[in-house]
């Protein structure tokens, strides 16, 4: 058997060599996987593109940025601010305004479209110091947990709320996810040309995948 250990050993270094060699290509790629789909992480310039929490929320963060925005630096209507991450939050709400209302906009702001009037309160409440702290896509995530778990995420993980309640409630804060099958927002009731951007069916596979 001795005999047999350097083979072993070289063919045990080829795979870890191997192996690394695929992780490199996975981080310049800037993908992971996740399910069955790839979630783009950073891209070839170094900006974060996909959610950047791995964890328990990352579908339903996933799904509620591809309702609301195009990105970390998104502002509403439909633009962007670059460099919106990099900046503190009071610096990033003051660009979101300017920008929102030189287009007529709200000034919503990043992935899932904070709103401006709102974002500074909400930092402080999850201990950021929106003076200091960067409006970055990990705080962004925050954030967006911030309202997920005030929609009743905790009730839902126990059970205590139906897959069809929690999306309803969602969709109180989130006007781009619909409030049931017929596909109609909460916005709709104030504004007739708001659609919802994914479907019910489409938010319930990613709850009942989570529960999963």
């Amino acid at each position: 058997m001795s005999e047999f250990r350097p083979i072993i050993s070289i063919v045990l270094s080829i795979v870890l060599v191997l192996a690394l060699i695929g992780v490199v290509q996975i981080l310049k790629k800037g993908i992971y996987e996740h399910g069955d789909d790839i979630y783009f992480v950073v891209d070839k310039n170094g900006k974060i593109d996909g959610s950047i929490t791995f964890g328990e929320y990352g579908p339903l963060l996933d799904l509620i940025a591809k309702a609301e925005s195009g990105g970390y630096d998104s502002v509403n209507p439909s633009t962007k601010v670059d460099g919106l991450s990099t900046m503190t939050i009071v610096k990033a709400r003051e660009a979101a305004l300017a920008k929102g209302s030189s287009l007529s906009g709200s000034g919503a702001m990043g992935r899932y479209q904070q709103m401006p009037q709102f974002v500074v309160g909400r930092a402080k409440s999850i201990g950021l110091n929106p003076n200091v702290d960067l409006f970055s896509p990990e705080n962004q995530d925050k954030l967006a947990i911030l309202l997920i778990n005030g929609a009743g995420y905790e009730k839902w993980r126990k059970g205590e709320l139906s897959d069809e309640s929690f999306a309803h409630n969602l969709a109180e804060t989130w006007r781009g996810l619909p409030q049931g099958a017929s596909g109609v927002t909460y916005q709709d009731r104030y504004a007739e040309s708001n659609r919802a951007a994914v479907s019910w069916d489409e938010v319930m596979k990613v709850l009942e995948k989570m529960e999963s």
